[in-house]
């Protein structure tokens, strides 16, 4: 899955099998499967989760993959200063989980 790492964050798409409405339905022909974004940042020995920053996306699963490192770098473009200072990002991810391919 794409990952993107700049100055000690990482933001990244998951696919948690998440759809519309909840657990992706494959039997349901009007369900889409939908990619997630994490972001993360680097403590000096890992990786850890930074609070109220995932979120499932209306981006499906199968987008080209230049289209996924576009998004996530608009997504580093508008949190990474904020994550890096230790300012909450919530507000921002929640307006980001709007994104669409």
């Amino acid at each position: 899955m794409e990952k993107l790492v700049t100055n000690n964050v990482k933001v990244e798409w998951t696919d948690l099998g998440e759809g519309l409405h909840g657990d992706y339905d494959p039997a349901d022909p009007d369900d889409v499967a939908l990619l997630r974004f994490d972001i993360y940042r680097w403590n000096g020995f890992d990786w850890e989760p930074v609070e109220d920053a995932s979120y499932c996306t209306n981006v499906p699963v199968g987008t080209d993959a230049e289209i996924l490192k576009s998004m996530l770098q608009m997504i580093m473009s508008e949190v990474g200063d904020d994550v890096r200072s230790g300012a909450s990002i919530k507000k921002q991810c929640e307006m980001l989980s709007w994104l669409s391919a």
